[in-house]
């Protein structure tokens, strides 16, 4: 069959499978250009996609596609920015045309890329081809028509004239009788005045005008234009009675807030408001904003000055997408997505919602799933189902009511001209209600930790978004909003993570930076505080048992809420992956969950390597489906879950969807690299989770040696594994002082609450030392300490290092220094591991002296063994083991809490015998007082390589215990050396990495 007549049926096919867009097949003039004609094009309702086909080799498909790019389409007018390239197998020419549908549908071997219009046209995946059947294709032609550019540009513009917008009202009302409006229009947000309240304010009518063009003509809703007034001008009158006309159908979500703002507004600014709202949307209205749901969040995002505290960091949209797929897939093993009703019956929620581009995504996931799954009906099924979905599918709870809004606006503009009723989209109160401390404080959607049966869960004044308008839970049982145990069947959060005493607490001087949104008062921050913890049971094992801060609490939250077989997605810091806070986390997701992922991504710079918008930290995504029965912890210790690294974050949802593909293929291997067509994206390794040290991690061959090295066995490239004298650190001794405690400047207090004062009138402090005092070089005094970095002035550049404090008891506390003195030592650890600009693992002292806080000490079972241990942590070894169970939420960074000191890696000095001791004493007396290069330029640092010779050949033999050569031995030990260097988190993108 010839490829005009088969791309009827192709086009036909996607047709039925993309719902609400127009697919066309070898139609005439469908381009300005005279002479040219795609072969399938699609109309989506913004800028539109072209595709080529052509049967195998398809020399020219490419080519093809790519003359598509720039090119107009005459019913629109709307350029070309996507050409999808699709290779047909040749045996579809042979098939009859009655079977033809049939056999297009059932193929699976199909073969896609796209070009995608930039200042050159980009392709994806960058090298070879996507492969799959009809359904595949469709999917991807769904996420590759998103305009990326488009959305991002137009965002940009919202943004600039809501900026603009809100400054002028703001110059206009202020220092005016009007005045007081500024006060009423935050009511209506249910916040205080200030700009940010203002902007968002203003956001939320430039979001009405956004979603008013896209209702334009449906239901007879009146258009921007239709809104002006006879005189031609947007005055506050007519834009409310256009929207009390549209309210007249549904949609209260969107325009009942947007007219209580509007309101109070007086007419001159009113119109000025309005009028650069509406120019601002009307040139935003080719971008297909509303219709991908976007615009409006990537802007919500950008303006919340509060994110600090309230940590509502924007989940980028194609991180999103990557999240919200992992997730959704794991759900495709129970869930028939062509069974309406089933579907129908899922319970997908965010507690944590924001602007809610996470439930967006999640519904668009299934959605598309649902399309495909009832193509055969030849409708939009995920149509058919949105009310299910506005109503009861989808549930959302935040404490920002501009948020909460837009959250249900960007789900219903799934499908804009489908009316629906009570959303499952809820304000969660927050504090005091309305200042009233005679009332509890509530603490926004944790509240539902408790019993859904005890009554301070009811009366609370929560709020949900519905077709028809806010509801209020007022206490006389109109609405209750009770979301039961085990009834979720994926929540999908990014959640705050704010701690609870962070360093924000003292430097801003906000006493529980958890629960400072919204400018809640101390008293009212303890309260919240209280409230939380009498929500937990006595024996619950919650993942809130550490320090991590408020994501833990909604883990809990989500945990509580999901059934059996349901799905846990976060976003949360990488810190989880190892973090001391985060261990009661990790043991929760280990006992209790099954088919765990963890993403992180191994690029440079720490921005590049978050999910998140303006975090400037790492983050990680995790998956995982929560088990019928939870299993004992020997179990839970020895499964093992999927690392999986990725080489940078997805740029786009299309990306995202072909890496989640490429994440969720059956493995091949205990570890191997990830692509996407024959692009490389990263790399998924199986192991443990308590292995924290694969995330980040680039090169598989690295993790296996790191990790086989932490159970005593030396894996080098080339080589076999084989037996080596290493241990845990803290099977040789134990952590010195902890610098918290005898540096601790907090003030005690008395049995009134008085703080306490010493016979002279002085404070008396928690901490035994005053550590302000720097310490001369060569000077000898009573309490000396190792205790800041100070690698630029190339003090740390050998091994031995001087101290550089003079630690001063307070006169409280002379008679405990002695004490605490009887712990001092010479052997230190690196902390804080910065490894491309630092030298030492560890570093002993001449004399004996205390460690603070970068330079924790070391207590040795025995002296003899400071010396070795010192070595062994500089030698590429020990440095790849420092780097293992260090946390890396910076890059080229490696952080050490005092609870993991003692998992480092160590030399096993018990396995010593005293001439090798001796031995590794000479060795030490030989490299002490050389110079090393920072441990990322290990791969040409001249001195580590003699150390690493001279301790790991000539006094431990290891090459014999591998029975290998010498040669061989330190060939394969560079090359691992090397490989560690190029990791991006040793390196940090710094120009000393390896070439």
């Amino acid at each position: 069959m010839a490829e005009p007549a088969l791309n009827s049926f192709v086009a036909s096919a996607l047709g039925a499978r993309l719902g609400g867009w127009t697919v066309s097949a070898e139609a005439t003039r469908t381009l300005t250009e005279a002479g040219l004609q795609p072969d399938i094009v699609i109309e989506t309702g913004a800028a539109p996609v072209v595709i080529e086909t052509e049967y195998l080799p398809a020399h020219s498909v490419e080519e093809d596609a790519i003359s598509r790019i720039g090119q107009t389409l005459a019913s629109t007018g709307r350029a070309i920015e996507v050409a999808v390239a699709v290779r047909l197998p040749a045996a579809l020419g042979e098939i009859a045309p009655v079977d033809l549908f049939a056999s297009v549908a059932s193929r699976d071997d199909l073969e896609w890329c796209a070009w995608i219009e930039g200042a050159d046209a980009v392709r994806f995946p960058a090298s070879g081809w996507l492969s799959g059947d009809v359904n595949s294709l469709a999917g991807f032609v769904e996420t590759v028509a998103i305009s990326e550019r488009r959305i991002a540009a137009a965002a940009d513009a919202f943004q600039s004239g809501v900026a603009q917008a809100a400054g002028r009202l703001r110059e206009s009302l202020l220092g005016s009788e009007s005045e007081p409006v500024l006060d009423k229009i935050a009511a209506a947000l249910h916040q205080r005045d200030s700009e940010q309240t203002t902007l968002m304010a203003v956001a939320v009518l430039a979001n009405a005008f956004v979603f008013q063009n896209a209702l334009a003509g449906v239901h007879g809703t009146p258009t921007l234009a239709e809104s002006r007034s006879d005189t031609g001008v947007f005055s506050a009158g007519s834009v409310s009675d256009a929207w009390q006309e549209i309210l007249a159908i549904n949609y209260w979500p969107v325009f009942a807030v947007a007219r209580d703002i509007l309101a109070p507004v007086p007419q001159a600014p009113a119109q000025q408001l309005l009028a650069q709202l509406a120019e601002t949307v009307e040139r935003l209205s080719g971008s297909g904003a509303a219709s991908v749901q976007d615009l409006a969040g990537q802007m919500f995002g950008r303006l919340i000055a509060d994110r600090k505290f309230l940590a509502t960091f924007y989940t980028l949209p194609a991180s999103a997408a990557l999240l919200a797929e992992l997730a959704v897939s794991q759900l495709d093993e129970r869930v028939a997505w062509n069974d309406m009703i089933a579907v129908g019956r899922l319970r997908v929620a965010d507690f944590a919602c924001g602007t809610g581009t996470l439930l967006s995504a999640a519904h668009r996931r299934i959605a598309s799933r649902v399309r495909r799954a009832n193509a055969a009906d030849g409708t939009d099924a995920s149509k058919r189902l949105h009310h299910a979905f506005m109503e009861d599918i989808l549930i959302g709870c935040d404490i920002m009511p501009a948020a909460v809004h837009l959250t249900a606006t960007m789900l219903s503009a799934a499908h804009p001209a489908t009316p629906f009723g009570d959303t499952n989209i809820h304000l969660m109160p927050y504090g005091y209600p309305d200042g009233d401390k005679s009332q509890p404080a509530t603490i926004g959607a944790l509240e539902l930790l408790g019993d859904e049966r005890v009554p301070s869960l009811f009366g609370t004044g929560r709020r949900r978004s519905s077709g028809h308008g806010d509801i209020s839970d007022n206490g006389n049982g109109e609405v209750g909003f009770v979301v039961d145990d085990s009834t979720i069947d994926l929540a999908i959060q990014n959640p705050p993570f704010t701690r609870p005493n962070g360093p924000e607490a003292s430097r801003l001087g906000v006493p529980i930076p958890s629960f400072a949104g919204f400018d809640t008062s101390e008293a009212e921050q303890r309260a919240m505080t209280e409230r939380l913890r009498r929500l937990y049971r006595a024996g619950d094992r919650p993942a809130a048992a550490g320090h991590a801060g408020l994501a833990t609490n909604f883990i809990d939250l989500a945990h509580a809420k999901l059934r059996t077989g349901g799905v846990l997605a976060l976003v949360v810091p990488a810190t989880v992956v190892s973090g001391d806070a985060w261990a009661a986390t990790r043991a929760l997701l280990a006992r209790a969950y099954r088919d765990i992922t963890v993403v992180t991504i191994s690029s440079g710079g720490s921005n590049d390597r978050s999910f998140s918008a303006d975090t400037g930290m790492a983050e990680a995504l995790i998956v995982a489906t929560k088990r019928e029965h939870e299993c004992d912890e020997a179990d839970a210790a020895a499964h093992e879950i999927e690392w999986v690294s990725l080489r940078r974050r997805p740029v786009n949802p299309a990306d995202a969807i072909g890496m989640a593909d490429a994440i969720s293929a059956e493995k091949t291997a205990v570890s191997e690299f990830l692509k996407v067509g024959e692009s490389e994206i990263g790399c998924r390794i199986a192991a443990p989770l308590a292995e924290g040290g694969c995330a980040h991690t680039s090169e598989p061959a690295v993790a296996a040696a790191a990790s086989r090295l932490r159970t005593g066995h030396l894996l080098l490239p080339r080589l076999h594994s084989f037996e080596v004298p290493i241990v845990a650190l803290g099977d040789l001794g134990r952590a010195g002082p902890h610098h918290g405690i005898f540096a601790n400047k907090q003030v005690l207090t008395g049995p009134n609450g008085w703080p306490r004062r010493d016979d002279h009138g002085m404070p008396v402090y928690n901490g035994i030392f005053d550590v302000s005092r720097p310490l001369p070089l060569g000077r000898v005094v009573e309490y000396p300490a190792l205790w800041a970095h100070d690698a630029a002035s190339g003090r740390e550049a050998q091994i031995v290092v001087e101290p550089d404090r003079d630690l001063r008891p307070w006169p409280a506390h002379v008679e405990r220094a002695p004490e605490l003195w009887r712990e001092a030592t010479r052997l230190h650890i690196n902390r804080d591991f910065q490894l491309n600009s630092q030298m030492l693992g560890a570093c002993i002292t001449p004399k004996r002296c205390l460690g603070g806080r970068a330079w924790p000490s070391f207590v040795a079972k025995e002296a003899a063994w400071e010396q070795p241990l010192a070595l062994w942590a500089n030698t590429t070894l020990g440095l790849i083991g420092h780097w293992w169970v260090g946390t890396r939420q910076q890059n080229g960074r490696a952080m050490l809490s005092i609870r993991l000191l003692p998992e480092l890696p160590a030399l096993d000095c018990t396995a010593m015998t005293a001439e090798q001791l001796g031995t590794l004493d000479q060795v030490f007396n030989e490299f002490s007082q050389r110079t090393l290069l920072p441990a990322n330029e290990a791969w040409r640092d001249a001195t580590r390589h003699a150390l690493d010779e001279a301790l790991l050949c000539d006094s431990l033999a290891l090459h014999h215990a591998g029975g290998v050569s010498r040669s061989d031995f330190l060939e394969s030990l560079g090359a691992l050396r090397e490989a560690w260097c190029n990791e991006p988190t040793v390196h940090g993108d710094k120009p000393t990495a390896p070439l």
